[in-house]
């Protein structure tokens, strides 16, 4: 590691010193340390819904899409599969194509992790210096449970990419006491983030028939993951029903600009 990430856990109590060796006769120590979590009072929020191709982030103005690498990883992932395949079950004889499976899903499992953790230290950074909360789908039940038995590959590494972006930016909030939510993601890609009715969907453009409104999925659920946690967190900012918080929806009155929200997360808990 870095000398100047060494220096933050520097003082810092620890548990036990964790000594193992793998299989290439390489030591590898490892040292719990003990870490207090102290989150700020969130000014804003940032919801983050999360897919295979794309990440969309929305603050209640606007809605920016970052590239992931998660296909990168799923093609890595198909290409090994389709040895294992061609080769019915002789691969596992052959020390060769074993390798170059091997390869394959070791080279797809670290693009997942390294580009999460890339992701979450850049969107923690970022809530940081705005002093918001991250707001994030709680798929460990709905999601995770009705896909676990699925044999599609794309499911799995979903699955396996979701759990991984979580859990970095989670010890990454930690580390940098920047407050996390968990929303219920029930409704998030069905219901009408203006009028709250539900959406008829062409392809995966969806389209209110009540009140007009139009954009594609992933902006959907990412403002109604924002509106999930903003009436909760916020109930006082006047009753301007659930519309995004835009420049021409945005209530008059409330809090002041510079001042936090009440109601704030001491620890990341579900909503």
């Amino acid at each position: 590691h870095r000398i100047d990430y060494i220096r933050k856990f520097l003082g810092r109590k620890w548990y036990e010193v964790i000594i193992s060796i793998d299989k290439q006769d390489r030591i590898w120590v490892c040292i719990p340390f003990r870490w207090e979590y102290k989150p700020y009072k969130p000014r804003r929020l940032i919801s983050l819904d999360i897919n295979l191709k794309k990440i969309v982030a929305y603050n209640g103005k606007k809605v920016r899409r970052l590239n992931t690498r998660f296909t990168e990883a799923l093609y890595l992932k198909h290409h090994a599969e389709e040895v294992q395949k061609k080769h019915n079950y002789a691969w596992r004889r052959n020390k060769k194509w074993l390798e170059t499976i091997r390869a394959l899903h070791s080279r797809s499992r670290n693009i997942v992790v390294d580009w999460s953790r890339k992701f979450a230290k850049y969107v923690v950074l970022k809530a940081k210096r705005m002093k918001s909360a991250i707001v994030l789908e709680d798929l460990e039940k709905l999601w995770f449970n009705s896909s676990q038995k699925s044999s599609i590959l794309a499911d799995k590494l979903s699955r396996f990419a979701y759990r991984k972006l979580q859990h970095a930016v989670v010890t990454k909030a930690i580390e940098y006491n920047v407050p996390v939510i968990f929303v219920n993601p029930r409704g998030t890609s069905s219901l009408c983030p203006r009028c709250g009715a539900m959406l008829v969907y062409s392809h995966r453009l969806a389209i209110c028939t009540r009140c007009r409104f139009i954009a594609d999925r992933d902006v959907v659920g990412a403002m109604n993951i924002y509106l999930k946690a903003f009436q909760t967190l916020a109930p006082r900012l006047g009753s301007w029903g659930i519309h995004p918080m835009t420049n021409e929806t945005r209530a008059k009155g409330g809090l002041h600009k510079n001042e936090p929200m009440i109601a704030y997360i001491h620890s990341y808990k579900n909503i």
